[in-house]
């Protein structure tokens, strides 16, 4: 049976979706940046926040929990937020833990490379979800970091 094409679900593809997370704060504005962003402003990045991940949830429920596959923050400087701002996004619930396939496949792979991304908004978060530190420590393949400089 095909599915409704008027559902909000029917835009989600079967291999599921990536999400792309807009970060408008920078310390100092870069001449030559033509993104989004603004200086000065660090007042709003709590509420900024705080908006976004409820929009997520919204989104959440409208295509009843689709599949997430990347996560994409940029924009202005994703590592300037506050602390605890992408574990805010990422980590619901707080306990979540990995699909045991993609741990399957992290520790069955012929090589585990971390990156590239940054390390604040793209590494860690996905290191912090329980399981995944450990599927990477009993794969027995080389293992890289690919690191943006």
């Amino acid at each position: 049976m095909l599915a409704d094409p008027t559902s909000p679900t029917s835009i989600v593809p079967p291999s599921g979706m990536a999400l792309y997370i807009h970060v408008p704060f920078c310390k100092t504005k870069c001449p030559y940046c033509d993104f989004n962003t603004y200086q000065g402003i660090e007042r709003m990045m709590d509420p900024y926040m705080g908006a976004v991940t409820q929009e997520i949830t919204q989104w959440g429920r409208v295509l009843e929990g689709a599949s997430i596959n990347s996560v994409f923050f940029g924009g202005g400087t994703p590592s300037y937020l506050n602390e605890g701002s992408i574990d805010r996004i990422l980590i619901d619930p707080e306990d979540a833990e990995a699909n045991p396939k993609a741990v399957t496949a992290i520790e069955e792979a012929q090589l585990v490379v971390i990156g590239p991304g940054s390390l604040y908004t793209s590494i860690l978060p996905n290191l912090l979800v329980s399981g995944i530190v450990h599927g990477i420590r009993m794969s027995t393949a080389p293992k890289i970091y690919v690191c943006n400089v």
